[in-house]
Protein backbone atom coordinates (compact mmCIF):
# COMPACT_ATOMS: atom_id res chain seq x y z
CA UNK A 1 0.00 0.00 0.00
CA UNK A 2 1.55 3.19 -1.36
CA UNK A 3 1.16 6.75 0.93
CA UNK A 4 -1.43 8.22 -1.29
CA UNK A 5 -3.77 4.90 -0.56
CA UNK A 6 -3.52 5.10 3.02
CA UNK A 7 -4.16 9.16 2.71
CA UNK A 8 -7.31 8.77 1.40
CA UNK A 9 -10.96 9.38 2.62
CA UNK A 10 -12.35 5.58 3.47
CA UNK A 11 -16.09 5.39 3.87
CA UNK A 12 -16.26 9.24 4.45
CA UNK A 13 -13.65 9.32 7.11
CA UNK A 14 -10.71 10.98 6.09
CA UNK A 15 -7.14 9.24 6.90
CA UNK A 16 -6.02 11.61 9.63
CA UNK A 17 -9.04 10.93 11.90
CA UNK A 18 -9.23 6.87 11.34
CA UNK A 19 -5.41 6.53 12.90
CA UNK A 20 -6.60 8.88 15.36
CA UNK A 21 -9.34 6.63 16.22
CA UNK A 22 -7.41 3.29 15.56
CA UNK A 23 -5.09 4.62 18.30
CA UNK A 24 -7.68 5.82 20.77
CA UNK A 25 -9.25 2.66 20.63
CA UNK A 26 -5.10 0.84 21.23
CA UNK A 27 -4.75 2.56 24.03
CA UNK A 28 -8.42 1.82 25.26
CA UNK A 29 -7.37 -1.67 24.77
CA UNK A 30 -3.88 -1.09 26.47
CA UNK A 31 -5.23 0.22 29.75
CA UNK A 32 -8.25 -2.56 29.72
CA UNK A 33 -5.32 -5.37 29.54
CA UNK A 34 -2.80 -4.09 31.83
CA UNK A 35 -5.18 -2.73 34.27
CA UNK A 36 -7.33 -6.31 34.44
CA UNK A 37 -4.71 -8.61 34.20
CA UNK A 38 -0.88 -10.04 35.05
CA UNK A 39 -1.20 -12.60 31.98
CA UNK A 40 1.76 -11.35 29.21
CA UNK A 41 0.92 -8.97 26.64
CA UNK A 42 0.81 -9.79 23.13
CA UNK A 43 -0.07 -7.41 20.04
CA UNK A 44 -2.75 -10.67 19.42
CA UNK A 45 -4.60 -9.63 22.55
CA UNK A 46 -4.27 -6.09 22.25
CA UNK A 47 -5.62 -6.08 18.33
CA UNK A 48 -8.41 -8.55 19.74
CA UNK A 49 -9.47 -5.82 22.33
CA UNK A 50 -9.60 -3.26 20.11
CA UNK A 51 -11.50 -4.36 17.73
CA UNK A 52 -8.44 -3.67 15.00
CA UNK A 53 -6.13 -5.44 12.62
CA UNK A 54 -2.76 -6.68 13.71
CA UNK A 55 -1.34 -4.73 10.77
CA UNK A 56 -2.53 -1.25 11.84
CA UNK A 57 -1.08 -1.90 15.02
CA UNK A 58 2.57 -1.49 13.04
CA UNK A 59 0.86 1.52 11.54
CA UNK A 60 0.65 3.38 15.01
CA UNK A 61 3.32 1.76 17.38
CA UNK A 62 6.95 -0.05 16.27
CA UNK A 63 6.68 -2.47 18.67
CA UNK A 64 5.00 -3.58 22.68
CA UNK A 65 7.72 -1.11 24.66
CA UNK A 66 6.42 1.95 22.56
CA UNK A 67 2.97 0.51 22.96
CA UNK A 68 2.95 0.56 26.43
CA UNK A 69 4.95 3.96 27.15
CA UNK A 70 2.08 5.48 24.75
CA UNK A 71 -0.54 4.04 27.44
CA UNK A 72 1.06 4.73 30.37
CA UNK A 73 1.71 8.67 28.64
CA UNK A 74 -2.07 8.95 27.51
CA UNK A 75 -3.44 8.12 31.46
CA UNK A 76 -0.50 10.53 33.11
CA UNK A 77 -1.89 13.35 30.08
CA UNK A 78 -5.12 12.46 31.22
CA UNK A 79 -4.81 12.99 35.14
CA UNK A 80 -2.61 16.27 34.33
CA UNK A 81 -5.08 17.89 32.27
CA UNK A 82 -7.99 17.20 34.40
CA UNK A 83 -5.80 17.98 38.04
CA UNK A 84 -4.28 21.20 36.68
CA UNK A 85 -8.07 21.96 35.30
CA UNK A 86 -9.21 21.21 39.03
CA UNK A 87 -6.83 23.24 40.46
CA UNK A 88 -7.46 26.70 37.88
CA UNK A 89 -11.30 26.16 39.00
CA UNK A 90 -10.68 27.08 42.38
CA UNK A 91 -9.49 30.10 44.72
CA UNK A 92 -5.89 29.60 45.79
CA UNK A 93 -6.26 28.53 49.23
CA UNK A 94 -8.44 25.90 48.20
CA UNK A 95 -6.21 24.46 44.99
CA UNK A 96 -4.38 21.33 46.83
CA UNK A 97 -7.00 19.96 48.07
CA UNK A 98 -8.44 20.45 44.33
CA UNK A 99 -5.50 18.58 43.25
CA UNK A 100 -4.83 15.53 45.43
CA UNK A 101 -9.08 15.35 44.91
CA UNK A 102 -8.37 15.06 41.98
CA UNK A 103 -6.09 12.65 41.48
CA UNK A 104 -7.76 10.32 44.52
CA UNK A 105 -10.81 10.61 43.07
CA UNK A 106 -9.25 9.49 39.21
CA UNK A 107 -7.44 6.58 40.52
CA UNK A 108 -10.26 5.58 42.99
CA UNK A 109 -13.07 5.82 39.52
CA UNK A 110 -10.60 3.32 37.47
CA UNK A 111 -9.18 1.15 39.13
CA UNK A 112 -7.35 -0.05 36.21
CA UNK A 113 -5.58 3.63 36.30
CA UNK A 114 -4.55 3.10 39.91
CA UNK A 115 -2.68 -0.67 39.18
CA UNK A 116 -1.21 0.60 35.86
CA UNK A 117 0.65 3.40 38.33
CA UNK A 118 1.23 1.94 41.52
CA UNK A 119 0.21 -2.11 41.17
CA UNK A 120 3.65 -4.32 41.84
CA UNK A 121 3.01 -7.31 40.23
CA UNK A 122 2.43 -5.65 36.99
CA UNK A 123 5.98 -5.36 36.18
CA UNK A 124 6.81 -4.91 32.42
CA UNK A 125 9.94 -3.28 32.39
CA UNK A 126 8.77 -0.39 30.42
CA UNK A 127 6.23 0.31 33.05
CA UNK A 128 8.91 -0.07 35.79
CA UNK A 129 10.63 2.65 34.27
CA UNK A 130 7.80 4.95 33.66
CA UNK A 131 7.11 4.72 37.07
CA UNK A 132 10.73 5.67 38.33
CA UNK A 133 9.91 8.76 36.27
CA UNK A 134 6.88 9.52 37.43
CA UNK A 135 8.32 11.35 40.43
CA UNK A 136 9.81 14.19 38.75
CA UNK A 137 6.77 14.30 36.76
CA UNK A 138 4.36 14.75 39.81
CA UNK A 139 7.23 16.96 41.17
CA UNK A 140 6.73 19.81 38.04
CA UNK A 141 3.56 19.76 38.61
CA UNK A 142 4.12 20.54 41.64
CA UNK A 143 6.71 23.32 40.72
CA UNK A 144 4.11 24.70 38.37
CA UNK A 145 1.52 25.12 41.34
CA UNK A 146 4.15 26.41 42.98
CA UNK A 147 4.62 29.01 41.00
CA UNK A 148 1.57 30.10 40.15
CA UNK A 149 0.49 30.67 43.91
CA UNK A 150 3.78 32.55 44.12
CA UNK A 151 2.75 34.79 41.66
CA UNK A 152 -0.57 35.48 42.85
CA UNK A 153 0.58 36.27 45.92
CA UNK A 154 2.86 39.08 44.25
CA UNK A 155 0.02 40.56 42.13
Amino acid sequence: MDDMTQLRPYRGVAAPQRLAERRRRFLQAGLDLLGETYDELTVRAICRRSGIATRHFYEAFTDKDEFVAAVFDSVIGEIATTTQAAVAAVPGPEQNRAGITNLVRTIADDARIGKLLFDPQLSNAVLVRKRAELGGFFAVLAGQHAQTVLNQQDS
